[in-house]
């Protein structure tokens, strides 16, 4: 009996031991469980803040994108982003393709140690206007003798000034839609020369910016208005127009739906302007179902005044004139807008030391620029024939100025798990 009693204490003694062993094994198996659950959370808590870098990313851009902030500014202040008290993510890189206009971002998350990765790609396209270059034409563009093209901030800095290391911007760019271009003689542009199809005679001196040819396609719409069809065809009585002073009294405006907008018109036919000191009151719009005419003609603005004209026939702008020169975009009104539905080679004539503040859009004809004359502003023409001294000082307000270009609009085109030093994976 007494045996049989120390069988029985060893036994129990087996058990326990064994039963321990056991549940300490399960502890360790627990207490490994824990740690992979653990880590597993940092990691999708890692993972989450990398995905908040991506959202807050998107936002940022689709932001600044609304308010005309250039795709490159933006790439800036994204690579100024770092860990903070109160944010877990920062990126790892940023770049942007310009020709795409896509951004390529990695954003990392770091939440106790550990570290996620998610890559990603935003296209973000920019705001145009139809006034987003100096010059644009639709054909072919053969630059030679002495022409200037170049920039300068109205709003920043006022009117143009000949002193170009104080005004010039280096963003007085030249555009051809469907066609190519040559450059020769004195012919200067600052900023940079693009077209359809080849360049020849471009060099760093003549072309600051450098150039881009497109062998392949058109660049875009040459008409984006479609101006012909957007101006109505109006067959008013002709009335003489008020001798100096506002636009007033003896001519009565029309509502006339012009560009899609609804707007007072005053409507004449040919409109022969020589001699006269112009001032304009208000935002005033000229509908010409002839020809506009001026020689030796001085306009001048009250307070933040514009002047929009409409010609169906030919813009003379002669010897002497002085419209609006000292003037600049402001708010994003222009001082002076021309829109020509001319399909001839007579479209806008400027002729002999004009010098003016205007936008033009004349995408169907020629505009000629003969002498010395100058224009502040921007040009859209369907041809360009410039002889002799003749300049473009381009305005950079009228880029968020002038109508419908390319809406603004951003847009992710993927999104997937990055893995730093073994390739991208994911979805």
């Amino acid at each position: 009996m007494e045996k049989q009693k120390g069988f029985v204490l060893i036994s129990v003694l087996v058990i326990t031991t064994i039963t321990t062993m056991l549940a300490l094994a399960q502890i360790k198996e627990i207490r490994l469980q824990e740690r992979i659950g653990g880590n597993q959370q940092k990691e999708i808590n890692a993972r989450l803040a990398a995905e908040r870098g991506v959202f807050d990313a998107f936002a940022y851009i689709k932001e600044q994108n609304a308010a005309n902030t250039s795709n490159a500014e933006i790439e800036i202040e994204l690579k100024k982003s770092s860990f903070s008290e109160d944010k877990d993510y920062s990126f790892s890189s940023v770049s942007i393709d310009a020709t795409s206009n896509t951004f390529t971002l990695i954003s990392m998350g770091k939440v106790n140690g550990a570290v996620a990765y998610l890559k990603t790609q935003i296209e973000s396209v920019e705001s145009s206007s139809v006034f987003d270059d100096a010059l644009v034409t639709c054909s072919e563009l053969d630059l030679k003798g002495t022409f200037d093209v170049d920039s300068y901030n109205g709003e920043k800095k006022g009117k143009y000034s000949e002193t170009k290391n104080e005004f010039g911007e280096g963003n007085g760019n030249v555009t051809v839609m469907n066609n190519g271009a040559s450059i020769g003689g004195s012919a200067i542009i600052d900023g940079t020369l693009t077209a359809s199809g080849e360049i020849y005679g471009a060099t760093k001196t003549n072309v600051t910016g450098g150039t881009k040819p497109e062998t392949t396609s058109a660049l875009g719409d040459c008409d984006p208005l479609d101006i012909a069809n957007s101006m109505p065809t109006f067959s008013g009585s002709l009335s003489d127009f008020p001798s100096g002073g506002v636009f007033e009294a003896s001519t009565a405006p029309e509502t006339l739906d012009i560009l899609d907008e609804s707007r007072n018109v005053y409507v004449f036919h040919d409109l022969d302007l020589s001699n006269e000191s112009i001032e304009i009151n208000g935002d005033v719009t000229l509908y010409l179902t002839g020809d506009l005419k001026t020689f030796k003609t001085d306009f001048s603005l009250v307070g933040d005044s514009t002047l929009t004209i409409f010609v169906e026939g030919t813009t003379y702008i002669k010897t002497n004139s002085d419209i609006l020169s000292d003037n600049f975009a402001n708010n994003g009104k222009a001082p002076l807008a021309i829109y020509s539905s001319n399909t001839t080679d007579d479209a806008v004539y400027i002729q002999g030391n004009a010098e003016m503040y205007m936008k033009l859009y004349a995408p169907l004809g020629t505009v000629s620029m003969n002498g010395g004359t100058k224009i502040m502003g921007s040009v859209r023409a369907g041809e360009l024939d410039v002889v002799g001294t003749s300049a473009i000082h381009y305005d950079e307000g009228l880029g968020d100025n002038g109508g419908s270009g390319e809406a603004a609009s951003v847009a992710y085109n993927s999104v997937y798990y990055h893995y730093e030093g073994t390739g991208d994976t994911g979805a």
